[in-house]
Parts: structure tokens; C-alpha cells; sequence
């Protein structure tokens, strides 16, 4: 026996260029075309002509080898391709052909094969006949050619709804129907930010795993399908020879299995954990509803069953975080900014960790639950506290990098009141503190935001931009903000000595720098290549694993770090590299430099500085422009801007203690009106846009 499939080719434009009346009419044209008694290319008696779906035909051919079928199937091909058609339309039709006992040894698997030869001929052009074939290639009759095609592959992972033949057969078999709903709508965020390919690739990498959990968890028999909106995949579960399945312990297993096998690659894109959620369903048969629509229900109530899962997630997450913002959950570790010429430390960054050992210990993990269950501000308050209160032992000397939402910069209160208090508890001043924040979440209300940072500058402290270099980036922006410094992405760093357009790239932003009197700062170092070329395009200062991990306070470099970074001499003298800044022919492909032995002379040493090109850090005579100035009646109004590569200042060889402001002081007033002018700042009950820094 032969089964074809036949689909006409453009149907869709019939029915929108000559409307629907017309595409019946040409339906039933082709209707009477298939199986007309005077044409040499009639059917015989025995077999069977019906229509299959809106455009597409089949033809059940009894006592008919797979030859004879492919003969047909041509024949037929040919006289659609002749027909006189309504309104003078021309068609053509592609057809799949399957066989038994070649290609299927059930009723579901020759429709399957028959679907898959069909799809076959239409990726091969119109008009064309395909047979289904297990082997790498075999022959396909097109119309002017017998050349060979590869073999149709089966997609194994189908919708559910071109696979309604097996799945009702099982319900009907076994009067039951059960399946899982694999949720991935979570990872909507990978083709957010990075694109639909990263996305397909995760999405495909989920059905392999679910395909190799078959035999495993659960039994080879049971069907892979896509969802229809492309968020996740149903398994549909096979006859299990009257065993009882635990849904809920089968789908447990299942939701652990694909978060493990998902993990390395949404860490890589995305830098948290997936999170995964596995519902599930079953229904009953019942003679007097068709199977089709019991199918709709089973696949109706495991959304709902998932959708309840996902808000109990959210319920125990928001409650998990909430202890660990109100406990001892959250840890503070610190890496060092180094000196990349003397290998001294010049500040340390602060960085916050969730429970070791747990799922939330990631803090890219635990921002995204803080997104998700409305808890960011607060989280982001717990890591500022966490990090001052384990400040100590920072020595005066040094400065602290400390992530903070921008949205916080609104809270006068915050920053004045108790913002103070923990500066004066840990022996700290303004003068000691760089806040941190990412370039991308401070574009908002941005008049706004400038006042109120130039009001904060002022009393002392310290504003960096993170994350430049990478897509969020907005130059102007960073101009505009005149940071005291910008920390450069590890994106950008990462391997810059073997990338041309990441070092031009790092050329651009250090003019950039130069002109807003900003102190450029590379994150995310890990090879000493890399800090030679940093060096060579003027950068001073870094962090990164390759000096030292985040671990507790506070960390020191490693002597044979140290030495090394003073051994390392550039590959150009500082008047080179100012005299060729134009040329194209400095930077093309070069070697990757190597560090010479220790007994060279630093050049980057306490007392030298000539290797840093002229006006690399700014000029001292830079003051605050007058779009960055503060409101009048501010105390420090007529301050000069400090130099940020200087440490916190000093008066008379004593560190100044600082007391926070106080509602006695000028400035608080004078600062409080300034953040209530209308219109610009955050309207009462929306959150600030984006996300925070990883703290």
C-alpha cells in the first residue's frame, strides 16, 4: 500500500489575490482533476481520494508499491499542472509519497513518512515529487530532471497538532492521556538581548535533552513536540501497560534534568542559572467527545497547571529572598583595582554573593529573581550596607567601588542620613566612595539624575560608569554624566592583544576619557598579554582574575603578580603613541607581547610616569562645567573637581572625620528642593527602568 500527500504551492496568495469563493471553486476543480473518469490519469475504483487539510489531498493507493506510487504520483502532478482552473489561474502541486511495508509499519508512521516527503519536495521547489527514504539519498522525479536528493529527515519534534494521529491513538488505546509541559518561556530573555540564533540554539539544545531522557526518565515511546508559541515542548506520554505514572515526581525530574543540561550555556549568555518549570496534565476518555477535543483540553489544563507552578515559584522565591535580605544571607567579597605599572592597589570593587553553595549564590541569578519578584531596590540597599559595613579595615588610602541603583540617587534621605552613618561607622568619608553605576540605567529622567549626582559629587564622592564598550553603551551619555571614571567591559578586554578592533575600539573611548577628565578602569583581566596592551593604550588601572579573585577583605596581590606587572615594559615609548594616534599602519596585527625578564626597569614605577601619554588623566585646571553644576546654596559649590587617580584628600597629615549632613547644614534643604522640581523625576509608583549592576 501507498499513501501521497498532496499540497497545492501558493495557495495562500489564491485565496488573497481572487478570495475565498475563487479558492473553492479551484478546490473543487482539483477535486474533480484527481480522480476524473475520462482522463488516462484517472484513479482506479480501489482507490481512495480525500481531502486531508484546507489545501492538501491524499490519495490511499492499495496493492501499489512504492514505483507505481511515484509513477502516479507524476502523472497526477502533470495533469494539475494542465487543468484549466477558475479565473484562468495556473497551479502546481508537490506531492509525498510513503509506502508499507518500505517506510512504516502502522497507520501513524506512513502518515508520518508520507509528511515528511512532503516537506521534502516543497523545500526542493514547486511541483515536485518526493518519496520518503531511510537511506542518505534517493531519487525524486522532478520535472525536468531525475537527479538525486538527499533523504527527508523527520523533525522528531513536531507540533503536537501534526502529530494528532498518534496522540489521539494513544488516548483512544489506553482511555487516558497524560503529558508534561516543558516551560521555557523564562529564556525569552536570551533572544531579548542576544538575538533569535542564541535562542533557537538553547531551544534545540532543550529537545535534544528531552530526547536523550527518553529510556531514561521516561519511556522511548512517549512524543517530543514543540509548543505552538515556540516557549517550550510537550511530552506526551505513551502507554505505560497499566503501570500508575506520579506526574508530579515524573515532572520534578524532568524540570532538574533540562536545568542541568541547559546551565553551561544560559551561564554563558545570560550569567545566571535557568530556571525551568515542568507542569503537567491528564485526562479521561469520554465516547462522547472527540478525541481532538480532549487532546485541546489535556494540553488547556498542563498550561494552567504550569502557570500555577511559575506563581508558587515566585511566591517562594520572593520569600526565600526576602529572609536572605533580612538575615545573614547575602556575603561581601572585594577585588582589588591594581596600579597595572606598580602593581600597587589603588581601590578594591565590592561585590556581593547569595547563599553559598545555593542556586542564588550567582548575583546575576539573584537580581533576576529580585526582577521578577519585585524586590531589586531592596535588594540593592542590603548589598550597599553589606559592603560598607564590612569596610573596616579599608585603609584611608584606598577608595571603594560600590555597585548602586540610580533610582537611589532620588532618596536624599538615604544617602545623607544613613548613607552617613555607615561611612562614619566604618572610619570612611564621601572622599573614600565610587559609586558605581551602569551607563544604560541612568538615561532616564536625566536632568534629573545629573542635578541630583552633581549634588553628591560634591560633597565628595566618587561616580564611575560601568559596563562601557559593550552594547548598551551610549557615548554621549557617558560625556554628558562626567564620570570620575569609566570602567571598561570585560568584553571589550578580554583578549584586546590579539584583537585590532577591540584595541582601536579602546583608543576611541581613551580620547573620549581624556576630554572629561575620566580615569579609565579594564575589568575582567585574566592574561598578562592583555595588560601589556592595555598599557600600551594608556590605561593605568585594572581588576581581574588575573591579579586576584573576589574573596573577603581585603585581598593583596600575589608577589610574583606584583613582580611581573613591574617587569612588563610596552611596546611603544609615550611619544609614539601620542605622535600616531592617526596612523592606521600602528596597531595592524600585532604580536602578542610577552613579559621580559624581572631585572628590567619598571617604567610604570612610583617615581616614573613617562610611559603614560600626555593629558592621559585629564588636566588639574578642569573644573565642573556649568551643566553639571550643582543648585545654588550648595556648600561646596565653588570646589574644584578632585583628581580622581589622587587618593582621598588629607588636612594637616590627618584624615578629616566626616559627619553626615544633618537637617542644621545649608545644603539639605538647598539639595531636597532641587530634587523636587516637577516632571523630571520618577512617577509615584513606577519602578526605574533596567537593571542594576552586578553587585
Amino acid at each position: 500500500m501507498s499513501l501521497l500527500i498532496a499540497d497545492i504551492d501558493g495557495f495562500a496568495t489564491v485565496n488573497h489575490d481572487l478570495g475565498y469563493q475563487v479558492g473553492d471553486e479551484i478546490l473543487r476543480r482539483l477535486a474533480v482533476v484527481l480522480q476524473e473518469d475520462d482522463s488516462p490519469d484517472r484513479v482506479r475504483t480501489s482507490d481512495v481520494v480525500a481531502r486531508y487539510s484546507g489545501e492538501e489531498f491524499v490519495l490511499l493507493l492499495p496493492e501499489t508499491a512504492k514505483a507505481g506510487a511515484l509513477i502516479k504520483a507524476a502523472r497526477l502532478r502533470d495533469a494539475v499542472a494542465a487543468a484549466e482552473m477558475p479565473s484562468g489561474r495556473k497551479l502546481s502541486m508537490s506531492i509525498g509519497v510513503a509506502s508499507v511495508p518500505d517506510d512504516a509499519a502502522d497507520p501513524e508512521g506512513l502518515l508520518t513518512a508520507a509528511e515528511a516527503a512532503l516537506r521534502g519536495a516543497k523545500r526542493g521547489g514547486r511541483g515536485r515529487v518526493q518519496f520518503f527514504s531511510g537511506e542518505t539519498t534517493g531519487p525524486s522525479l522532478a520535472r525536468t530532471s531525475s537527479s538525486t536528493f538527499k533523504a527527508v529527515e523527520i523533525d522528531r519534534f513536531r507540533p503536537y497538532q501534526e502529530r494528532m494521529h498518534e496522540v489521539t491513538s494513544i488516548l483512544l488505546r489506553e482511555r487516558a492521556l497524560s503529558c508534561l509541559m516543558v516551560d521555557l518561556s523564562r529564556l525569552h530573555k536570551v533572544e531579548l538581548d542576544l538575538g533569535v540564533q542564541h535562542h533557537s540554539e538553547i531551544y534545540d539544545h532543550a529537545a535534544a535533552v528531552l530526547d536523550r531522557l527518553r529510556g531514561a526518565v521516561l519511556d522511548p515511546i512517549d512524543l517530543v513536540c514543540r509548543s505552538g508559541d515556540g516557549d517550550g515542548y510537550l511530552v506526551i506520554l505513551g502507554p505505560r501497560g497499566g503501570q500508575r505514572v506520579d506526574l508530579e515526581a515524573l515532572a520534578q525530574t524532568v524540570e532538574r534534568a533540562v536545568e542541568e543540561a541547559l546551565a553551561p550555556m544560559v551561564k554563558d549568555v545570560l550569567r545566571e542559572q535557568p530556571r525551568i518549570t515542568v507542569g503537567s496534565a491528564r485526562v479521561l476518555g469520554n465516547s462522547l467527545i472527540r478525541p481532538e477535543r480532549l487532546t485541546a483540553r489535556l494540553i488547556a489544563e498542563a498550561a494552567d497547571n504550569t502557570r500555577n507552578l511559575r506563581e508558587r515559584k515566585a511566591h517562594r522565591d520572593r520569600s526565600t529572598l526576602q529572609d536572605i535580605i533580612l538575615g545573614e544571607g547575602l556575603s561581601t567579597v572585594y577585588q582589588p583595582i591594581v596600579d597595572l605599572g606598580t602593581g600597587d592597589i589603588f581601590a578594591y570593587e565590592a561585590l556581593t554573593r547569595g547563599p553559598r553553595g545555593s542556586a542564588l549564590e550567582s548575583p546575576a541569578t539573584l537580581f533576576a529573581i529580585a526582577d521578577e519578584v519585585d524586590l531589586t531596590v531592596e535588594l540593592d540597599r542590603a548589598c550597599f550596607r553589606g559592603a560598607l559595613r564590612n569596610a573596616k579595615t579599608l585603609e584611608p588610602v584606598h577608595r571603594l567601588f560600590v555597585n548602586l541603583l540610580p533610582m537611589s540617587f532620588y532618596d536624599a534621605a538615604f544617602i545623607e542620613v544613613e548613607v552617613g552613618n555607615l561611612l562614619s561607622a566604618a572610619g570612611l568619608t564621601p572622599a573614600n566612595i565610587v559609586f558605581e553605576i551602569t551607563e544604560r540605567l541612568a538615561i532616564e529622567n536625566f536632568a534629573s539624575f545629573k542635578r541630583a549626582l552633581a549634588a553628591y559629587t560634591a560633597m565628595g564622592f566618587g561616580v564611575a560608569i560601568d559596563d562601557v564598550g559593550t552594547r548598551h553603551s551610549n557615548l554621549e551619555t557617558v560625556m554628558s554624566l562626567r564620570p570620575h571614571f569609566i570602567k571598561i567591559s570585560d568584553v571589550l578586554v578580554r583578549g584586546i592583544a590579539r584583537s585590532t578592533v577591540k584595541r582601536e575600539m579602546l583608543r576611541s573611548l581613551r580620547h573620549i576619557a581624556e576630554t572629561i577628565d575620566a580615569v579609565m578602569v579594564a575589568e575582567g583581566i585574566e592574561h598578562i598579554e592583555d595588560v601589556v596592551a592595555l598599557r600600551d593604550l594608556g590605561l593605568r588601572y585594572g581588576q581581574g582574575y588575573y591579579m586576584a579573585r573576589p574573596a573577603p577583605p581585603f585581598v593583596t596581590l600575589k608577589d610574583e603578580v606584583r613582580a611581573e606587572l613591574r617587569s612588563v615594559t610596552p611596546n611603544v615609548t609615550a611619544a609614539q603613541m601620542v605622535a600616531n594616534d592617526d596612523d592606521d599602519d600602528e596597531d595592524r596585527d600585532l604580536a602578542v607581547p610577552q613579559a621580559p625578564p624581572a631585572t628590567r626597569t619598571p617604567v610604570l614605577g612610583t617615581g616614573s610616569q613617562s610611559s603614560i601619554p600626555r593629558n592621559a588623566f585629564g588636566r588639574p585646571e578642569d573644573e565642573i562645567t556649568s551643566d553639571f553644576q550643582i543648585p545654588p546654596g550648595a556648600a561646596a559649590a565653588e570646589r574644584p573637581r578632585p583628581r580622581a587617580s589622587e587618593p582621598p584628600a588629607e588636612r594637616d597629615g590627618q584624615q578629616t572625620p566626616w559627619q553626615p549632613l544633618t537637617d542644621d547644614e545649608a545644603t539639605g534643604e538647598a539639595l531636597l528642593e532641587s530634587l523636587r522640581k516637577p516632571g523630571e523625576n520618577t512617577p509615584e509608583g513606577e519602578r526605574g527602568p533596567g537593571r542594576p549592576g552586578l553587585n
